[in-house]
């Protein structure tokens, strides 16, 4: 074989080999029934839903016959708390391993945004801080699923400062109008962070930051910060159409 055919060759047979990597490296949806597990927040717990479904309840009559959803979601969890465990009670990350799960679907976020600015009145490195933080949180809940084989979606977040309970005062009393514009500014780079990260991984994406689940007063539990039944509906939708 002269030096030009060799150099085409050995280009084709790289070219193919990258290929190869690159495929096996995106997460395929698997036949049949399957295992998921839902971790997060009280949006994922189901709070403010009457009929006590949230869309983890609502997904498991939408996937096929002999699948299981486990809801590993708490109210008022963190990211960290989701990675590491709070006040005694394990970790989602540990819980959802030991299910052996095909998919993991990741929604946290909210507290993390809420506790930042009704407690520490951050600054702009403080804001840098946390959400390098909220990054490697979120990035180590990924490396972990996918390296026993799971599927992982992640939800984008809404911007909270446009929620009710935000506009009006009722809950997070310390946060100020000034600081409700921080913490849209902060949304949206946590979103960018999700984004690369999915792009990163090979996650799948759903997104709640187009939606009018936390601004529809039809969508809305009346704590103006939950979704009632027809929001975890319409949540439950954005996930399927999410999912492969």
């Amino acid at each position: 074989m002269n030096t030009d055919l060799r150099a085409a060759f050995l280009r084709i047979v790289l070219t193919c080999s990258l290929a190869c990597l690159f495929s096996s490296s995106v997460q395929s949806a698997p036949t049949g029934p399957i295992q998921v597990v839902c971790i997060g927040d009280s949006l994922t717990q189901g709070d403010g839903d009457d009929q006590g479904l949230g869309y983890p309840g609502r997904l498991q009559a939408e996937l096929p016959k002999g699948s299981r959803v486990t809801n590993l979601g708490k109210s008022g969890w963190t990211s960290e708390m989701a990675l590491k465990g709070y006040e005694g009670k394990p970790s989602q990350l540990s819980l959802a391993l030991k299910q052996k799960p095909d998919l993991a679907l990741i929604w946290l976020g909210s507290n993390d945004l809420w506790y930042l600015y009704e407690y520490a009145n951050p600054n702009a490195s403080q804001e840098k801080a946390d959400l390098s933080r909220f990054e490697q949180n979120i990035a180590i809940l990924i490396t972990r699923l996918q390296a026993v084989h799971c599927r992982v979606g992640l939800a984008l977040l809404d911007d909270q400062s446009r929620r009710p309970v935000a506009i009006r005062g009722r809950a997070f009393t310390g946060i100020s109008p000034a600081e409700l514009k921080q913490m849209s500014k902060q949304v949206a780079a946590y979103n960018a962070a999700l984004k690369k990260l999915a792009a990163q991984h090979g996650c799948l994406l759903m997104d709640t930051a187009k939606s009018d689940v936390f601004t529809n007063p039809a969508l809305l539990n009346e704590d103006g910060n939950h979704p009632n039944a027809s929001g975890y509906a319409r949540l439950t939708e954005l996930w399927k159409k999410a999912i492969p």
